[in-house]
């Protein structure tokens, strides 16, 4: 069987910094349980026997719903309170090198999914869910049977009927996929089950999977545990970690993708689509690839859409854009952002950017990496076809003012461009912050030094980010009542 590895992904809040998501595979589950419980349960005429003697239809659910419960009760990883239940019958085994009678049930319970029991006295309870055994029944060969010697001058007899793996026959568990609707129900999945498979059985984590279909389209990976509430993972997310869904096709699953994008109205004919991960707050990301034009992501939230993003706004999301030639539009957003620039006298000799959002006047939120700008640039550049032709800029310092931390130019490398402004302290700085603007159109910024003997500052650094205006050290600061030190390093 082919290993299935889900991911279930969780991401931090998405603000205008980068979203990084993490991955949990599980172990894949396998069929390989005998699901065949004992010796022949069957007289001469088919009739259930439980200790070599036949049992009426009546006695086979008196001695069920006796002792059936009792044996759920025992049973590993079956969920079960008693609706019905027959015996089954009973038979011998080895166990351990060791004769065990054992005798055999059927229940259905009000859970929904019903089992066969294995009665093993003191070497336990087994318990197999009704659509494992009719999994089992369809995927085993039947054993061989072997025609009985003929006698002398006499044909052969006809082979006899090979035994069949045991089957649930009871009403209520007739039906696979009405039986699992409340479990699927159970596990918050969106989802009318139209069919169902046992996919397997792990033994390490002690769960039963089962891959679903739905009538609203996408179906599910289901988790069953053998305590504690079953997990649904849908077939996109199931994709995503290796496992190609076979009731959800995957022509179906991106038909899922093209009626949420349908929501964005962006132009597009959709080819193709992908699972990118899920927020903890439960957002969840898809990739869009359209044909003839760029692709773009997809946020969604309870199944409905809340927004677009272009591929380079959600450069940190997951792992990125994989369907869209992501290259070929930055380099040509970026000829676009830095003509902007230009045209508005702001100077910037561009050797990186990235996109960190939008704002409600169609501008997009910009950091740039500039070869004439150590502090860094961020600037709210006007979309293609923007009515405004406004743009904002400002370098780091300002941006950490605003919450917006810069990436393409690091706190580290900020912290070395405040030593020319605190070399008359001849301080060395180790670290900083932003406080807030201060009354000379310059910036409140806490500063620590490096050194045992070194004291912090809170400084007024000017616009032009040159040498402080005003320094004043912590105790200073402190004594005039002022914002005191907060800084580790200060404190």
């Amino acid at each position: 069987m082919k290993r299935l590895a889900l991911t279930f992904a969780l991401l931090s809040g998405l603000a205008l910094g980068s979203l990084a998501i993490t991955t949990a595979v599980n172990a894949a589950p396998s069929r390989g349980r005998d699901l065949r419980p004992s010796d022949e349960v069957r007289g001469a005429n088919g009739e259930i026997l439980r200790d070599g003697k036949p049992m009426t239809p009546e006695e086979q659910k008196t001695l069920g719903m006796a002792e059936a419960p009792a044996v759920v009760a025992r049973a590993p990883g079956a969920t079960c309170t008693v609706a019905d239940a027959i015996a089954t019958g009973g038979g011998k085994a080895t166990i351990d090198g060791k004769p065990v009678d054992i005798k055999t049930y059927e229940v259905a319970c009000s859970e929904g999914l019903g089992y066969l029991l294995e009665d093993r006295g003191a070497a336990g309870a087994r318990a197999f869910d009704c659509i494992q055994v009719a999994a089992a029944a369809a995927a085993a060969p039947a054993p061989a049977a072997a025609a009985a010697p003929a006698a002398r001058g006499k044909p052969a007899a006809a082979a006899a009927a090979p035994a069949a793996l045991p089957t649930c026959t009871l009403p209520q568990n007739a039906n696979p996929t009405a039986s699992i609707q409340p479990i699927v129900a159970q596990s918050g999945a969106r989802c009318t089950v139209t069919n169902v498979v046992f996919l397997g059985y792990s033994p390490a984590s002690q769960l039963n999977r089962y891959e679903i279909a739905c009538s609203e389209g996408l179906g599910y990976i289901l988790d069953r545990p053998a305590t504690g509430a079953a997990k649904a993972t849908d077939c996109l997310a199931a994709d995503a970690g290796g496992y190609d869904c076979k009731l959800t096709p995957k022509a179906t699953r991106t038909a899922f993708i093209a009626a949420i994008a349908a929501r964005s109205n962006r132009p597009c004919t959709v080819a193709d689509g992908r699972y990118m991960g899920a927020t903890a707050s439960g957002s969840a990301f898809y990739e869009v690839a359209c044909g003839g034009t760029t692709g773009y992501v997809l946020e969604t939230k309870a199944g409905a859409f809340v927004r677009a993003l272009d591929c380079l706004e959600a450069a940190g999301i997951g792992d990125g854009c994989k369907l869209t030639n992501v290259s070929a539009v930055a380099e040509a957003r970026e000829g676009q952002y830095l003509q902007a620039l230009h045209a508005k006298g702001i100077a910037c000799n561009g050797t990186e950017f990235r996109v960190l959002g939008h704002d409600s006047r169609q501008r997009d939120v910009v950091e740039f990496k500039c070869a004439d700008r150590p502090a860094g640039l961020v600037a709210f550049v006007p979309q293609a076809g923007s009515a405004t032709t406004d743009i904002t800029n400002f370098d780091c310092f300002e941006a950490e003012g605003r919450a917006i931390k810069c990436q393409l130019t690091s706190h580290a490398d900020m912290a070395e461009r405040l030593k020319l402004s605190m070399a008359a302290k001849n301080c060395d700085v180790s670290n900083f912050a932003v406080r807030g603007a201060s009354d000379s159109d310059g910036l409140v910024v806490e500063v620590a030094c490096r050194g045992s003997e070194a004291k912090g500052y809170i400084i007024d650094l000017p616009e032009n980010r040159g040498p402080y205006t005003t320094a004043n050290s912590c105790a200073q600061a402190a004594s005039r009542g002022s914002e005191p030190c907060s800084l580790p390093e200060n404190k």
